[in-house]
């Protein structure tokens, strides 16, 4: 077969995967979430088996720990967005006066800004309906999260078995599976750390904004948490909400406080928490990012797009441990100095 025809059945083999992951999309989103769960989770199960706990046990208390993770999540963002939604035509009034007040000072230095044309997007009706159908979709997400943690539990029984099932497939019980062992560390360490990154950053966000007086402080912090697993990208947009917030509760400078807040927390957190503990070589290009965030929000929906970065890591992860894909990793990449090595294979990490 020639190098074009196999370009042209990749191709075709990666049109008909797509669109499959498009049409399967309310199936995929919670087994995706389910492997969040599940790889997060793990470490602490394998701990408790290790202390002599029975499986059943530690199984049961990640369940437990996820369950009220998940009940806390949800009463905080539902009496949060109950709040928000009370408050939405105080915040339209008081939006409606910043745009005034800036128009005025624009003009001052010579600018002529109409603000009508910005207040005919500032109907209450319409942004009522759209937090009521972004409410509503968020109850059916807690809803579904009850089958997701159910499919985290079956999961994380069935993991202590992996390497017995995983010899047995291979055909070959003697083969030495430390390679595959070593890509799956790389993969839960990735993302346990990028959780924790995150949790990090959603605490001290909230805490700044309840510092500073911003309303919703709570809800801002778990938006800053959830977005958090989008390098760049989602710093910003968890600053945008914060910021306007800011504006229409405290002016213009609190504005500007709260964004040189989130501009120093996701400083240390991204350029330097992170990297050290990860290394930069288990980053992606920015260029990467954007797309991916574009391409998995696509095909999954908004779960998608969240868990976008994630889900690329963890395939250059897989990737990178393969001889024929490798360049691929490479590329996905960020840029490196030369003498620092693009993730290293799995086979080549010492034990």
């Amino acid at each position: 077969m020639s190098k074009g025809l196999k370009a042209l059945v990749l191709v075709s083999c990666m049109v008909i995967v797509v669109a499959g992951l498009k049409l399967a999309a309310p199936i995929v989103v919670p087994f995706l979430l389910a492997s969040f769960l599940a790889i997060v989770s793990a470490p602490l199960v394998f701990w408790m088996a290790q202390q002599g706990v029975p499986r059943v046990v530690s199984v049961g208390t990640a369940f437990l720990g996820n369950l009220i993770l998940v009940a806390l999540l949800g009463r905080l963002v539902i009496e949060s967005s109950t709040a928000l939604y009370q408050r939405l035509p105080r915040y339209q009034d008081r939006l409606i006066e910043v745009l005034y007040e800036a128009s005025e000072a624009a003009s001052s230095f010579g600018f002529e800004v109409a603000p009508e044309r910005l207040l005919a997007w500032l109907d209450v009706g319409q942004l009522f309906g759209v937090f009521a159908g972004a409410l509503k979709g968020f109850i059916g997400t807690l809803v579904s999260l009850l089958l997701v943690l159910l499919i985290v539990v079956f999961m994380l029984l069935e993991a202590a078995g992996l390497r017995g099932k995983l010899k047995h497939i291979l055909a070959e019980p003697n083969r030495d599976l430390g390679p595959y062992a070593k890509t799956t560390s790389q993969v839960q360490k990735y993302l346990v750390v990028k959780t924790v990154a995150s949790l990090i950053t959603g605490v001290l966000a909230g805490t700044w904004n309840f510092a500073l007086g911003v309303e919703l402080a709570l809800l801002l912090g778990v938006l800053a948490f959830a977005l958090n697993f989008i390098p760049t990208i989602g710093s910003i947009l968890a600053a945008v909400p914060a910021m306007l917030l800011a504006l229409v509760t405290g002016g213009v400078s609190l504005s500007l406080v709260v964004a040189g807040g989130y501009l120093v927390i996701n400083t240390v957190i991204g350029n330097f928490f992170e990297p050290r503990i990860l290394g930069r070589a288990l980053g992606l290009s920015p260029l990467v990012v954007l797309l991916s965030v574009i391409f998995w929000g696509w095909i999954l929906g908004p779960v998608g797009a969240l868990l976008s970065v994630p889900m690329t890591n963890v395939l250059r992860i897989f990737i990178a441990n393969t001889d024929d894909l490798r360049w691929l990793a490479i590329l996905l990449g960020p840029t490196l100095p030369e003498d620092e090595q693009p993730l290293p294979l799995a086979s080549d990490v010492s034990t």
